[in-house]
């Protein structure tokens, strides 16, 4: 009912629980307004991710609405510079959209990246994380992004990085389970 008395909209969320994410701006793959809004909202980081099934996203796009999903900080924090850029975000969109006349403009020195996949590095071995990069760190496929160790510190397993790339997201949970999705 929201969706179709809109002409274009902005999916805000954080990261799900016990995770943070880098803020970025999701959207559906071959729509050039939709990268028009991405680029005016001037994220770290878009990605261009296929629309799921029951998603606001994909609810929008069958109405005709164009929707970008924006993500950052983390569920139940107030993480100041993510409210930050969603808020600058959402008026340089604004601004775009011929809502309002003036919205603060991106940092000088930003530039965005754009990625058309993402990927979780997940836990080899159970244990005790100690995370040695952050969001928005770049890594290179293969590069140590944190140790596992058991709860002396005598056994530890490295966790590296799956492809090139930028930390999008991690886990702020310092106990993981062989599989956990990490970085």
């Amino acid at each position: 009912e929201v969706v179709k008395r809109a002409d274009y909209g902005i999916d805000l969320h954080t990261a799900a629980l016990h995770r943070t994410n880098l803020p970025q701006i999701r959207i559906a793959p071959g729509d050039e307004g939709l990268m028009k809004l991405a680029e005016a909202f001037a994220p770290p980081v878009i990605i261009t991710s296929k629309l799921r099934d029951g998603s606001l996203r994909q609810s929008a796009k069958e109405a005709g609405v164009q929707v970008v999903l924006y993500e950052g900080g983390e569920a139940l924090r107030f993480d100041e510079s993510a409210i930050e850029a969603g808020v600058k975000g959402t008026l340089r969109v604004m601004k775009m959209i011929g809502m309002i006349d003036d919205a603060p403009r991106p940092p000088a020195h930003a530039v965005t990246v754009h990625s058309g996949s993402s990927t979780w590095s997940r836990a080899p071995e159970g244990g005790i994380l100690h995370s040695v990069r952050k969001v928005g760190d770049k890594v290179g496929r293969k590069e140590p992004v944190g140790i596992i160790t058991d709860p002396l510190g005598a056994v530890r397993v490295p966790v590296f990085a799956e492809d090139d790339g930028i930390i999008i997201g991690r886990t702020n949970l310092p106990i993981v389970n062989r599989g956990d999705a990490l970085f």
